[in-house]
């Protein structure tokens, strides 16, 4: 499936033609490739219906039975459920609004959109699109821990891709 991001087009192989380390990847991407409209840009997809169990698939319980650890003070299981699947395919953190993920994740996912690394001639776009995503991502009102996450998040980003430019000179 071709989804046009904006920047570059970018493949996303159906689910059938992709390697999987495991059954919770394999049922993950599964879901969300079946949900994906390669017309309807980013993001398109809810996190908050895997929160409330509408989109059919319990990701705590499957990395549970994966053996992917979440650790038992974490305050968002589900939300961590998704962070090994995002660190793997980090092209799908475009297409998921209401979830945060660290910044490693968020600047492989641009990457993936803008169909090349980040270096110090594209760094300050690659950062102003981020921003932008981060935006249009919040369908809702962020909770607490889900805004003071988010300042982290964004300082943890800007402070990567610095680092990743700084390092290209």
């Amino acid at each position: 499936m071709k989804i046009r991001t904006g920047y570059c087009d970018v493949e996303l192989p159906a689910p059938a033609n992709v390697q999987f380390e495991n059954d919770y990847d394999e049922q993950v991407y599964t879901l969300l490739y079946g949900k994906i409209d390669p017309s309807n840009g980013f993001p398109q997809i809810d996190f908050d219906d895997f929160r409330d169990g509408s989109i059919g698939l319990d990701i705590e319980v499957l990395a549970a039975a994966q053996g992917i650890a979440i650790p038992a003070s974490e305050r968002d299981k589900c939300q961590k459920s998704m962070i090994p699947f995002i660190g793997r395919f980090p092209i799908f953190y475009s297409l998921i609004k209401n979830l945060s993920v660290p910044a490693v994740a968020t600047i492989a996912s641009a990457e993936s959109v803008f169909g090349h690394e980040v270096d110090s001639e594209n760094f300050i776009e690659i950062k102003k699109v981020v921003d932008q995503w981060n935006e249009k991502r919040w369908t809702r009102v962020k909770g607490k821990s889900e805004s003071q996450s988010g300042v982290s998040v964004l300082g943890g980003i800007s402070e990567k891709l610095l680092e990743i430019a700084l390092g290209s000179f």
